[in-house]
């Protein structure tokens, strides 16, 4: 396809080695309600049948792109951008499933409140074998301010499914120094976030994310983390003159290193925050909800997972601060995860 400088909507979807989902992924971004977009497929040097599955449509919205050589996802991210010729920037992944829905009610938004920046939704979880599903995780009701702050802790914004303007996504583009490999999508939310871009969040579930234990997100574990607590590190330091050590922060996401367990230094941390809010008592309330309810998680899964002196010191904090458990932000959590049942999936073309 060529060029249209009056496409509404670019939608990028990478893929590399996609064989076994792309076409439920193609599928699913062809069948939208709202038709005006381009989908630009880059091949990121595939070895398996993804070119001969692109080639077999022959639809005029499509952008077929071949890497020659597998250049990552970040670069391939990048050349997307390079390339979109849409108002606004949409993403997706080669193995999920968009609900038909999704482009309809982010443009309804996005033209209802000209000053969003980011559409953010909300999402289910698809099984692998994409024959069950279940609620992904609580519909999020965070203002955009107090957003900015729970981001540099907790990935709240959707990668895949997301849509933001275009002329925004191309000033920022995704970071490119091997500083942020592997969570590029969560820097490039926090610096359009800090600089004062507005995100919101649908209620709708418009996008099925599947679990796929051969992606880039269930594979890379820990060593994530290692990068990305040293990234937050230096972000606290260089935003807020907040100085924590990196094995601190391990405790965020229940990964901890060395025998480190300090729930206390975390509070003390997100304490610090809430005097950077000008007494917008109204973020400060949200935050410290989100706060209370992520230590509260971290803490069960360390006492669940970790070694007996590790258990000792996070159960005592939870004891320490019952009131956590009491929140209402916990009981819906724990509501949710009680009721989220795996759900027959129904075939895409029924949907």
């Amino acid at each position: 396809m060529m060029e249209n400088n009056d496409t509404l909507i670019s939608v990028i979807m990478p893929v590399y080695n996609g064989e076994r989902f792309l076409r439920q992924a193609m599928d699913s971004v062809l069948r939208q309600t709202f038709s005006d977009f381009e989908l630009i497929i880059i091949n990121d040097g595939s070895t398996d049948t993804t070119e001969e599955i692109i080639q077999s449509y022959h639809d005029s919205r499509i952008r077929y792109v071949k890497n020659e050589h597998n250049l990552k996802l970040i670069k391939t991210l990048n050349k997307g951008l390079t390339i979109a010729a849409g108002k606004y920037i949409s993403r997706m992944d080669a193995d999920d499933i968009a609900d038909k829905y999704l482009f309809e009610k982010q443009i309804a938004a996005i033209s209802a409140d000209t000053s969003i920046d980011i559409v953010n939704i909300s999402t289910y979880e698809l099984r692998e074998d994409g024959k069950a599903y279940r609620l992904s995780a609580q519909v999020l009701d965070f203002m955009p301010k107090t957003l900015k702050y729970v981001e540099m802790f907790e990935n709240k914004i959707t990668h895949p499914g997301i849509m933001v303007k275009a002329d925004l996504m191309k000033q920022y583009k995704y970071k490119d120094d091997g500083s942020v490999v592997n969570f590029e999508d969560v820097d490039l939310w926090i610096r359009m976030l800090s600089h004062g871009c507005k995100c919101v969040t649908l209620k709708d579930r418009l996008l099925y994310y599947r679990i796929n234990n051969s992606s880039i997100t269930r594979t890379i574990g820990s060593k994530r983390n290692v990068l990305r607590t040293k990234y937050l590190s230096q972000l606290l330091d260089d935003n807020f003159g907040i100085k924590i050590a990196d094995d601190i922060l391990y405790y965020l996401y229940g990964d901890v290193h060395d025998g480190i367990c300090k729930p206390n230094r975390i509070l003390k941390l997100m304490g610090s925050l809430e005097q950077t809010m000008n007494d917008d008592f109204v973020v400060i309330r949200q935050f410290r909800s989100w706060y209370h309810l992520r230590l509260v998680i971290v803490s069960i899964q360390i006492i669940k997972s970790h070694k007996f002196h590790l258990k000792v010191k996070a159960l005592g904090f939870l004891l320490s601060h019952l009131n956590f458990m009491l929140d209402r932000t916990f009981l819906s959590y724990m509501k949710m995860k009680f009721n989220n049942k795996w759900m027959p999936y129904e075939s895409i073309n029924a949907r």
